[in-house]
Order: structure tokens, then sequence, then C-alpha cells
């Protein structure tokens, strides 16, 4: 429930902002944002694990093993760039857009992909294991877990809700 509330409530909001001030435009603008930053976040995640190797850190621009919240590879990158497309050219096709905001879709879901691999980096709380291993959480890393950056009430829920707050911010600045 929390990952689907982190990455369709801002689309959801903007949605219901759209109908209370009576701008479909806008609100389109709004929700295509946000639900091309997810799915450029997604798409990155999964085709990163799969296909990328070992990503590099954008804390520390060191290889770490892959799945490591904060770091990216090209792979991922390219799937970023794939998963905003998908929803930028639905969007157009589904009119949900004029069709000449698709690249302003697109760039704002690969820029909000990307905030969520620098929050990932920078203030998502990341706990080590007793076995020396990172979790996401402090459940998943066990007892005698530690909080080794971020905060600790950060978790990647947030991280995901920021992005897509950034990509339907971002959707609105590049469409002029």
């Amino acid at each position: 429930v929390s990952q689907v509330l982190a990455n369709g409530g801002v689309a959801v909001l903007a949605a219901a902002v759209a109908v209370l001030l009576r701008d479909p435009a806008r609100g389109g603008l709004l929700l295509s944002g946000a639900f091309a930053a997810a799915a450029a976040d997604t798409w990155s995640t999964e085709w990163g694990r799969a296909f990328g190797g070992a990503p590099l850190s954008l804390r520390t621009f060191r290889r770490v093993e892959s799945g490591r919240s904060g770091a990216v590879s090209a792979a991922g990158l390219l799937a970023s760039l794939a998963g905003a497309a998908s929803v930028a050219i639905a969007a157009g096709l589904a009119g949900v857009v004029d069709g000449g905001l698709i690249y302003a879709i697109l760039w704002a879901g690969v820029i909000g992909g990307f905030a969520d691999s620098l929050a990932g980096a920078w203030v998502q709380g990341i706990w080590r294991s007793a076995e020396g291993r990172f979790h996401e959480t402090p459940r998943d890393a066990g007892p005698g877990a530690t909080l080794v950056r971020g905060a600790a009430w950060i978790r990647n829920d947030a991280v995901n809700a920021f992005a897509t707050v950034v990509g339907a911010s971002a959707a609105c600045i590049l469409s002029g």
C-alpha cells in the first residue's frame, strides 16, 4: 500500500487539483510528470539490477553491489529514459497532454528518476546488519543493525514520493 501511495499519490492529487481548478491541461501535465518519474525509477531499478553490473554510487563515485539505493548504471540510465518515454508517449497518444509536450514529460520523468537516485544516496536511511550487509529498513537488517547514513525516518517510500513531486514539478517547468 505504501509503495502505491508513494508512486501514485502525487498523480492522484494532480488529478484532484485539475478537477477543482478546472484546469485539465495542468492536471494532465502534473499527472504525467509524476507517473513518468515513477516509471523512470522503477524501470531503472529493475533493468539496472538485471543488466547493469556493478553500479556507481552517487555518493562515493565507487562501484557498489547491484540494487544499492543511490547508485546508477548505464543500463539503469537507459531504462530510466525508456520508462519515462513510455509514459510520455502514452500520455500524448491518449490526449492526456498535448503532443507537443511529450519531450517535457520525458525529461521530467528522467529528472524525477535521477532525483530519486540522489535522495537514495544522500538522505534515505540505510542500515548495516551485524553481518555487514546494507539494508533499506532496520527490520530487514535485523537485530544489532546500525544506521550508517541518511535519516532513519526517510524510507524508500518517501524517496519515491519525492521523485514523483520532482517529476510533476519538472513537467510544469519544462512545458513553459
